[in-house]
């Protein structure tokens, strides 16, 4: 029979440093967001089906097609009224997968995925 940790043992993995996160990793959701939010450098990283992807660097043709499609999403969003657009989000799909998008558009009903 496996004991709860003691205060003691608590205390001290919360004071370890989380190692960094790496391509291929193979992780809990909540492990993900630990070592995400302890590597401040690190801009954007996935957590697909529980490993972890780091996606490599975009051309600039990439940041002139994402700023077309801004301005068309945000006139739809306008004329329609009830989107919310929003750019670079992170999109919890389910306690296995979170995405970071370049852009997405929800239904103002659905947002608790962003």
């Amino acid at each position: 029979m496996s004991q709860a940790p003691s205060s003691a043992e608590t205390a001290e993995s919360d004071s370890v440093p989380a190692p960094p996160l790496q391509s291929g990793d193979r992780l809990t959701r909540d492990e993900f967001e630990r070592r995400f939010a302890s590597s401040p450098s690190l801009k954007k990283a996935e957590l697909i089906e529980g490993i972890v992807l780091l996606p490599s660097p975009v051309p600039s043709a990439h940041g002139d097609a994402h700023a077309k499609m801004v301005w068309w999403l945000t006139c739809f969003q306008a004329a329609r009224g009830d989107l919310i657009v929003s750019d670079n989000p992170t999109l919890r799909l389910d306690p296995e997968a979170m995405l970071r998008g370049d852009l997405a558009a929800v239904r103002a009903a659905l947002d608790a995925h962003l």
